[in-house]
This record gives structure tokens, C-alpha cells and sequence, in this order.
């Protein structure tokens, strides 16, 4: 039950996220990385917290490679939903990792 909870939670502030704009995208990647990934610790998030850094691009790509994904370009809209479902897909999963063991 708790995993559906967990899914249906996800799903809930994906689809209020606008990803038309990049700062849609980026309030997505701080609220699952602070909520639900927790790959950095508080302090290694700054970079990702801060998403008006003109920075902020290179702390996804670092991101999204640490996370074992690729490095994408998120300069369209379509680049923005396939980082964002890469993303969370791999809450998800993790999610479910979890609850297995």
C-alpha cells in the first residue's frame, strides 16, 4: 500500500509541473531529489536547490550522470519530458527496491 501511496504522490506533482518552461523542470528535479531519490547528501544538493543559478544546467547534467543516466539536453520541450521521465522512472524504481527488501 505504501508503494502505491509513493506512486500516486509522484503522479500527483508531475502533473502540475509544466515542463514548457525550464523552471518547471528544475522545481521537478529539486522536489524528487529532496523527496524521493535522495542520491546527494543535504549539503552536495545546493547546486540542484539553487534553480535560478545560471549554473544550475551543468548541476543536472552532473546529476543525471551520477545517477547513471545520460547527460541530456533540456532546451526543448521534449528534452524537459524525457529527463523528467527518466527521473522518475528511477524514483520509482527505487521506490520499489525499497519496499522489496
Amino acid at each position: 500500500m505504501a508503494m502505491a501511496s509513493a506512486v500516486a504522490e509522484m503522479a500527483a506533482v508531475a502533473e502540475t509541473v509544466v515542463l514548457d518552461t525550464d523552471a518547471g523542470l528544475r522545481l521537478l528535479v529539486k522536489w524528487l531529489e529532496n523527496r524521493k531519490i535522495r542520491y546527494y547528501s543535504p549539503e552536495d544538493r545546493r547546486a540542484l536547490d539553487d534553480i535560478e543559478s545560471p549554473v544550475w544546467p551543468g548541476a543536472l547534467q552532473a546529476y543525471l550522470t551520477d545517477l547513471g543516466g545520460e547527460a541530456l539536453g533540456v532546451t526543448s520541450s521534449r528534452e524537459r519530458e524525457i529527463v523528467a521521465d527518466w527521473l522518475l522512472s528511477y524514483a520509482i524504481g527505487k521506490r520499489c527496491v525499497r519496499t522489496v527488501h
